[in-house]
């Protein structure tokens, strides 16, 4: 579980990094015309609002389909896989 764990979090950690410099590249330019500045308008929360939960889904995506593989006796998850 701990290694799903790790896993999980270095692939929501790179989801969030890449979608934010994805994001920046429409973010920056919008604010520029509008503002005048790179910074735009929006609270720092609307941010976290959206970071923090794909966060969440992909932490429970990767560790709770682990943690129900790995609660019963070997011999019976490879059976229910197949």
């Amino acid at each position: 579980m701990r290694m799903v764990g790790m896993e999980g979090v270095f692939v929501a950690v790179t989801g969030v990094v890449l979608g934010s410099i994805a994001s920046i590249g429409i973010v920056v330019p919008v604010s520029l015309k509008r503002l005048d500045s790179v910074v735009p308008a929006g609270s720092p929360l609307i941010y976290a609002a959206t970071a923090g939960p794909a966060v969440l889904l992909t932490l429970s995506a990767t560790l709770l389909p682990a943690w129900r593989a790995t609660r019963g006796q070997p011999a019976e998850s490879a059976v229910a896989i197949e």
